[in-house]
């Protein structure tokens, strides 16, 4: 059975205990989510597909779990306080049915849910290899979910700045994400990342900023998508 995007919405919690995705994986989902939806109820741009966008973010991250850096000062910096046996169970679990590849994982996590055709496309193209793929196209749907994946930090929401400061930092000493460690590379992920911000607040209304994205001004839909 294919699940429609307001089912995904409706059902995210039960997809979530499926995979037994960690809390603050989920957190982290429902944060780009409720960006998503804040984004949205701003909009006056060109149509959207608001529950597809929605429903993207929720999963978008499904198998991360194969490249969590499960080293104390990993779980650190990410403010992981997980039980780290159980991280690693799941962790070894995942990588063998799903490869190391997260976002290859998490493709075919969420394809495995039976989530739709539209939702598997913007999971599957929302990887940072993409970046610069989706700042060039005409898919708003696309361009703010990538947004939002970025401005969401692992203890909040914060500017794109602060974004990249952070993978900059927590990427510095791993090789599982070894492009981090070009800072050529990340520079030019921040330019596009600004591009990407600057076409999305071309079509919002009037006093909607990068700033009005907060923790708080989040919360609520996130207490929505727990609450499902």
């Amino acid at each position: 059975m294919t699940l429609d995007s307001e089912e995904i919405i409706e059902e995210v919690n039960g997809i979530y205990e499926e995979f037994d995705i960690p809390q603050n994986l989920r957190e982290h989902m429902m944060r780009v989510a409720g960006a998503v939806s804040l984004i949205c109820d701003n909009w006056k741009g060109p149509k959207i597909n608001k529950d597809d966008a929605i429903a993207a973010a929720l999963l978008h991250d499904l198998g991360n779990v194969v490249k969590y850096d499960l080293s104390s000062e990993g779980r650190r910096l990410v403010g992981d306080d997980s039980d780290i046996e159980t991280l690693k169970e799941l962790q070894q679990k995942m990588v063998a049915k799903y490869g190391k590849d997260a976002d290859a994982a998490s493709a075919k996590m969420a394809q495995e849910a039976g989530v739709n055709e539209r939702v598997l496309e913007l999971i599957a193209e929302n990887g940072i290899d993409h970046i610069e793929d989706t700042a060039n196209s005409n898919d708003m749907e696309r361009k703010i979910l990538k947004y939002c994946d970025l401005r969401a930090l692992p203890r909040g929401i914060g500017s794109l700045d602060e974004r990249f400061e952070e993978v900059r930092v927590r990427y510095s000493t791993r090789n599982v994400f070894a492009k981090a460690l070009d800072e050529n590379q990340l520079i030019a992920w921040k330019e596009t990342a600004n591009r990407i911000e600057t076409d999305i607040f071309k079509n919002v209304k009037k006093g909607f900023k990068p700033s009005s994205i907060t923790d708080k001004s989040v919360s609520k839909y996130i207490e929505e998508f727990m609450s499902e």
